[in-house]
């Protein structure tokens, strides 16, 4: 016998309840707004099970440092509720982890472009993400290229491989990283609404709001930006996601 809905989700709601328990209560956001210096902040935090991410920090606390161990931490709780979720909507699930890696990518080109060392391009990925998305090896080895056509070779087995390879050929010509950055903007949202068309019927009106959120409201600013900076038709329309939600092809 089929498992119902509720029966589906019994698991996941369990763990989400007990993430939720863990927020902070209205009161001691407030008390955090009116620290006056990281060490208050913290020191407030000792009492909540954000304890755990600030004893990682072993010296010299910074806000990034702090942010930084807070969204490794976010990071986890994704994929906690990611692996106690029915297996039909696990894809779908899995977009803020892939928001993450495209964050990662871009960040990747940028200081490659920027000539970082390996060192800090590798300190400034969210690794956790790739060990679960199975892309470590390749971010690993990209870190070490030197030249952005190095890095887009290396990615050639990836599904980033033709944004990657497009974008490249505008670099080649103007210099700018800022091909890069939409094209693999474009492709995260392609699959977004991948993602959403293969959740089961009954989960789209749940789910509908967020993507179309998203991808719509991509769409439009990146139509804003090319008319503001004078961008021709043609490098518009491939820029542009092939797909939407409530925009229509006309508008």
């Amino acid at each position: 016998m089929p498992f119902t809905q509720p029966e589906r989700y019994a698991l996941v709601l369990a763990k989400i309840g007990a993430e939720r328990s863990k927020l902070l209560t209205e009161t001691k956001i407030k008390a955090l707004s009116e620290s006056k210096n990281l060490n208050d902040l913290t020191a407030q935090l000792r009492d909540t099970d954000y304890q755990e991410q600030i004893s990682i920090i072993q010296s010299n606390l910074t806000g990034r440092k702090l942010e930084r161990t807070f969204h490794e931490a976010l990071v986890q709780t994704y994929i906690k509720i990611i692996e106690n979720s029915p297996k039909n909507v696990k894809q779908f699930l899995s977009l803020p982890l892939l928001r993450l890696e495209v964050e990662n990518l871009k960040a990747l080109i940028n200081e490659t472009n920027a000539k970082k060392s390996t060192e800090q391009k590798l300190a400034s990925a969210y690794f956790s993400v790739e060990d679960y998305l199975g892309n470590r090896k390749v971010f690993e080895e990209a870190a070490k290229a030197s030249t952005i056509p190095l890095v887009v070779t290396l990615f050639k087995e990836t599904d980033y491989s033709s944004a990657l390879q497009t974008a490249l050929e505008t670099y080649e010509e103007c210099g700018s990283t800022a091909c890069f950055n939409i094209l693999i903007d474009k492709l995260y949202f392609e699959k977004v609404y991948e993602a959403y068309k293969c959740l089961p019927k009954k989960e789209k009106s749940h789910a509908k709001y967020y993507p179309s959120i998203d991808l719509d409201s991509f769409i439009l600013l990146t139509i804003l930006r090319a008319k503001v900076l004078n961008f021709d038709a043609d490098w518009l329309r491939t820029v542009l996601p092939a797909c939407c939600f409530d925009l229509d092809s006309k508008e």
